[in-house]
């Protein structure tokens, strides 16, 4: 469902923050001024949030996702269909998202992603719909 960030944001915020302080990718200020300027949405589940910005990329409309936060287990499987449906609703052709968290990678090449940059520490992913 997705909720107006002001609501949510002296709750979520510092969950972002420290996320970002974790992974040393800073991220969080990003996140924050895009939902502020309502350029990326926020959606809330039962044990997570994730915030979702339509983008420009290849010439068509997609999804980029700047920030997921799952308390339970396998949360891409349980939840990339709920973004795929999201992505094609707007009608977009792709899913793009960035992670400093290596363990993500075969998650993510499970659910379909190709990774599109790595060589750095910050891996950057996509996928086609």
């Amino acid at each position: 469902m997705c909720v107006p960030w002001q609501t949510h944001r002296k709750t979520l915020l510092p969950l972002i923050e420290r996320t970002a302080t974790r992974n040393r990718h800073g991220f969080a200020r990003q996140v924050d001024e895009a939902l502020c300027r309502e350029t990326a949405f926020l959606f809330i589940s039962l044990d997570g949030f994730v915030v979702l910005a339509p983008v420009e990329k290849h010439g068509a409309l997609w999804v980029n996702v700047l920030f997921t936060l799952a308390w339970g287990e396998k949360a891409i499987a349980r939840y990339q269909g709920d973004i795929e449906r999201l992505t094609r609703q707007i009608g977009g052709r792709g899913i793009a998202c960035q992670t400093a968290v290596k363990a993500l990678a075969a998650h993510l090449a499970q659910a379909g992603y190709r990774k599109t940059s790595g060589a750095r520490r910050i891996q950057q992913w996509e996928k086609r719909l």
